[in-house]
């Protein structure tokens, strides 16, 4: 997925480690609140606790996703390649 976003290999080195990053972040964090919000909802073992953090998480992908698909430019596809006179398209 990476070429399609830029052809420039500094340019896929920064998202890939920004995108690590940030997948730790989350990571920890989910371990840090799930906890948290199963307790206050009646505990690890009541289902209805689970399902609402279930609730929770789903909303907040739903956001996020929200959030990258209209924050996204158009980009060329990784097969267009430019040259001097014109994009030449490469099957």
């Amino acid at each position: 997925m990476l070429p399609r976003f830029s052809l420039d290999s500094a340019d896929r080195n920064k998202v890939s480690s920004l995108r690590g990053i940030f997948s730790f972040i989350a990571g920890l964090a989910l371990a840090i609140l799930t906890p948290k919000l199963l307790a206050a909802n009646g505990g690890e073992k009541v289902q209805a606790s689970w399902t609402t953090v279930a609730l929770i998480y789903g909303v907040l992908c739903l956001v996020f996703e929200g959030i990258c698909y209209f924050g996204v430019k158009k980009r060329f596809p990784a097969s267009m390649k430019k040259t001097r006179q014109s994009r030449v398209l490469l099957i």
